[in-house]
């Protein structure tokens, strides 16, 4: 079984790139599930502790910021995870780049979730 600090919550609107995604970090030995809106991404960050949110381009910085705040609410150190350029709403540790190709994808995961645990 995973370890909480191999938890992650993947969030894409669409349902087969999210599920896809989870079972390349299920494959590595982390513990994820997949969400397909902000409102049910929302609902499995305030039922439990979650060390990183894997959220899809698509969704709003505001968006992003309040799924990083309600993760942190249960896991401090949570972080957000993304494949994309962002701002500076995010503080620096709170937020990192990744990219869509599954092997890289998996790896950095696991580097990042290593480094912050």
């Amino acid at each position: 079984m995973a370890s909480l600090s191999q938890a992650v919550l993947v969030v894409s609107p669409d349902p087969h790139l999210g599920t896809t995604r989870c079972a390349l970090l299920q494959s590595a030995g982390m513990k994820s599930e997949a969400c397909s809106n902000f409102a049910e991404a929302l609902q499995a960050l305030g039922q439990q502790h979650w060390q990183a949110v894997l959220v899809c381009h698509s969704y709003s910085m505001q968006e992003k910021v309040r799924l990083l705040e309600q993760a942190r609410q249960k896991q401090t150190r949570s972080v957000l995870l993304h494949n994309f350029q962002t701002d500076n709403s995010l503080p620096a540790d709170a937020h990192f780049s990744v990219v869509n190709e599954p092997g890289e994808l998996v790896k950095t995961v696991a580097q990042l979730l290593k480094r912050i645990s």
